[in-house]
């Protein structure tokens, strides 16, 4: 189990807002919406990316578009079972 150590931050109050909405939303804590936010962001700015979300999704649509067309006419029948079969794989592996 993680220990974790208290530690003050200051932010904007849009952000604070932003960061409480979104707790509030998924029924977890501002503190463990932070933790995950960091947890996602952290490893690119240590390997020297900056952090663009709107690349990101951009890029992830575009694959995920990709993918869909590609497997649709490849193999429809697992087209159709992909979105099942990702929600299982989300819970197995990423505490979804």
């Amino acid at each position: 189990m993680k220990t974790f150590r208290d530690v003050g931050v200051s932010l904007a109050q849009d952000q604070f807002a932003r960061i409480d909405a979104l707790a509030s939303g998924l029924g977890m804590s501002r503190s463990a919406i932070i933790r995950q936010l960091i947890d996602v962001g952290l490893p690119f700015v240590e390997a020297g990316h900056g952090v663009n979300v709107t690349r990101l999704i951009a890029i992830i649509e575009s694959t995920q578009a990709a993918t869909d067309r590609l497997l649709t006419l490849a193999d429809p029948e697992f087209a159709e079972r992909l979105p099942a079969l990702t929600i299982e794989r989300l819970k197995a592996y990423h505490d979804a």
